[in-house]
């Protein structure tokens, strides 16, 4: 009878703990705290599955009550909501992975990258973890909700609903990009933006003016090459040429003295990515890549 009166007691502990979001690791860590007991994760396991029907795979427990909306009545959350777009648009992933877990994640190498996006992602009011991968050698963040990813998703398929979210706060939706998507002239110290979709290049641009900055835009041609990385060869396919925009001298000091941003604030020599298509003669590539720099707006009706 004791035996049942405790078992019954630890079940009621372990679902309370679930409905605050705590996973095996830490349910066992408070058991063993709080109780004295050390349980087996096949033992958890078979507690929470079978003894409490307990089938959410989602971290986090209930589903966090966020609203974007919530976010731009704060000051301070609506400045990291448009630095979180900026990371989503460049370089961040939004999935499902159709058990019911929908995840923002963002996978570099740069550690204060990650900090700074999970600090960004606890702003605003999410509940996310970070991590390290050892083979593959790269740093993650990673935040589940279904309402945050239904809305990032939304502005990654329509880059031009972001410019609700992101007006009156252009320079941390600049920085969430360059961070991602961006790179640093290794002389000049000059400051780039690239990518592929022209819809993205767009929302720059109408940033870029609104802070304003002057720029020009440029089109890389090269569609293909390859790179030398960890001793292999890493071919590059791209089917549509890479638009890239740089700021010029003043510009540059002035965005990176506003933005502050966490990495490429400095002079990377060496330390750029390989595979980041040639903008200027101040960086260095392992494969010739064709430029042709157009100082007016017209490229914004370049079409692939």
């Amino acid at each position: 009878m004791m035996v049942r009166k405790y078992n019954d007691e630890i079940l009621r502990t372990i679902k309370e703990l679930r409905d605050r979001g705590y996973g095996y690791e830490r349910i066992r860590k408070y058991l063993k705290e709080h109780h004295g007991i050390e349980v087996p994760y096949s033992t958890l396991h078979y507690l929470v599955r079978i003894k409490l029907g307990d089938r959410r795979t989602y971290r986090g427990g209930e589903e966090i009550p966020w609203n974007p909306e919530d976010c731009l009545k704060d000051p301070k959350k609506a400045e990291k909501l448009a630095y979180l777009i900026g990371v989503c648009l460049s370089d961040a992933n939004v999935y499902s992975d159709g058990k019911g877990r929908y995840r923002f994640k963002l996978r570099v190498k740069d550690e204060a990258f990650v900090d700074e996006v999970y600090n960004a992602l606890k702003t605003i009011g999410l509940r996310p973890f970070k991590g390290y991968i050892r083979k593959e050698k790269r740093h993650y963040v990673c935040a589940y909700g279904k309402r945050f990813y239904s809305f990032m998703l939304t502005i990654k398929k329509h880059p031009e609903i972001a410019k609700e979210y992101i007006k009156e706060h252009e320079i941390a939706f600049l920085k969430g990009f360059y961070e991602g998507d961006g790179c640093l002239g290794k002389r000049k110290k000059t400051v780039y933006f690239s990518n592929t979709d022209l819809t993205k290049i767009k929302i720059i641009t109408w940033a870029l003016e609104r802070a304003g900055f002057k720029y020009r835009i440029g089109v890389s041609r090269t569609k293909s090459g390859k790179i030398v990385e960890n001793d292999r060869i890493r071919v590059i396919r791209r089917t549509r040429p890479v638009i890239i925009i740089s700021l010029d001298s003043n510009s540059s000091r002035r965005f990176l003295a506003l933005a502050k941003p966490c990495i490429k604030e400095e002079n990377l020599e060496g330390k750029l990515p390989k595979d980041h298509p040639k903008p200027l003669s101040t960086y260095k590539a392992n494969y010739s890549v064709g430029m042709n720099f157009i100082l007016t707006k017209e490229i914004m009706s370049f079409t692939s």
